[in-house]
């Protein structure tokens, strides 16, 4: 289905399928990106009245946070209204993961996901607001469709799910006309709702989603082995990661790093002056901070096999750490030997939560 664009423009077209869900009872409050302040800002923000809805924002390249993160805190003890969450995939997987965890709730909720593309860096979205303040929405996604990822966040350069899965309403751009349309799935009822149009090209869209993937999927194997090399060795290891500050941000920036007490933000790595002396004794000289890869390691040993891959450890780092791509590079060993992908089904229970006998003695890990 297809939803005519409302005076042939993306974002009021954006606007007033949002403020329908509302007005018509779909949803009791909206969770939705949109403009802020002086409108050069943008973030999720939770709507009760549909006329607050003016700045729609989904498919602009720019993600703040992963949103998933205050759906979970909307939804953690229970709201008890209806909620609907406008949601890239990454936010979705991530939010069916911390449901999981029972760090979010997804009773009551009205899953809407946005296609994706890709986002920038806030430097990258900066500039290309300009002056004037101003975004060529139509034009960044005619770039993004025809395959350019020279701007896009490593993260999103490899992305392999341009279209959330498991939602219950899916709004998009991929495989239509921009200048008439946007693609709508929804239930009927919805659908009716909305406005939507019972025509359109399925078949076009399914084309064009599948070359997307395959591109993508060809991006993220060739940077899975260029990282493979990078990261052969503890000493390469330890000197990819040497500019580390241990400031923690990619740890607050993670989604699935929800841990209320986390061992990092103790004093057990805040060693005596002693123990420093003997160490740089022993070995000459010792980096300082100290303990900098092993906070890396920690983090990778206790949620690898739920990371997926939305990439914000790597954009909340000062120092551009290849945090993410170390990530991805051990999640996907690690989800591979479990049989599990992150964020697909909300009723399989993640590894880390499981124990199975023989798990572990395969074939190929003997």
């Amino acid at each position: 289905m297809i939803i005519p664009l409302k005076d042939g423009v993306i974002g009021e077209t954006l606007n007033q399928v949002f403020r329908d869900l509302l007005e018509k009872k779909v949803v009791d409050a909206l969770v939705v990106p949109q403009a802020v302040l002086s409108g050069r800002s943008f973030a999720p923000t939770l709507v009760k009245d549909p006329s607050q809805i003016a700045n729609a924002s989904p498919f602009l390249p720019y993600l703040t946070a992963n949103a998933a993160r205050v759906v979970s805190s909307l939804t953690a003890w229970g709201a008890g209204q209806r909620l609907g969450v406008v949601l890239r995939a990454c936010e979705v997987r991530t939010l069916v993961e911390l449901a999981k965890f029972k760090q979010a709730s997804l009773e009551h909720l009205f899953l809407i996901g946005v296609d994706c593309l890709g986002t920038v860096e806030s430097d990258v979205f900066e500039k290309m607001l300009g002056d004037a303040g101003e975004f060529n929405l139509r034009e960044f996604l005619d770039a993004q469709i025809s395959g350019d990822t020279a701007n896009l966040r490593k993260s999103c350069q490899v992305c392999r799910y341009p279209v959330p899965e498991n939602v219950s309403m899916n709004i998009g751009f991929i495989g239509v006309d921009l200048d008439k349309a946007l693609y709508l799935k929804a239930p009927d009822d919805i659908a009716s709702l909305l406005g939507a149009d019972v025509q359109g090209d399925s078949a076009e869209r399914e084309k064009r989603v599948g070359e997307i993937i395959e591109s993508r999927t060809k991006l993220h194997d060739q940077m899975l082995a260029e990282v493979k090399d990078r990261f052969a060795t503890i000493p390469d290891l330890l000197n990819e990661f040497a500019r580390c500050k241990r400031c923690y941000n990619c740890r607050e920036e993670c989604p699935i790093c929800y841990c209320r007490e986390c061992i990092f933000l103790t004093n057990i790595f805040d060693h005596k002056p002693s123990q420093y002396l003997q160490w740089a004794e022993r070995k000459g000289a010792i980096k300082l901070p100290y303990d900098t890869l092993l906070f890396h390691l920690t983090r990778l040993n206790h949620m690898v096999s739920s990371c997926t891959g939305c990439g914000q450890c790597s954009s909340a780092c000062p120092n551009g750490l290849p945090v993410f791509e170390l990530f991805r590079l051990i999640g996907t060993d690690v989800q591979k030997v479990f049989e599990y992908s992150p964020g697909d089904n909300a009723e399989e229970a993640p590894p880390v939560t499981t124990f199975r006998e023989k798990e572990l003695e395969s074939e190929d890990l003997r």
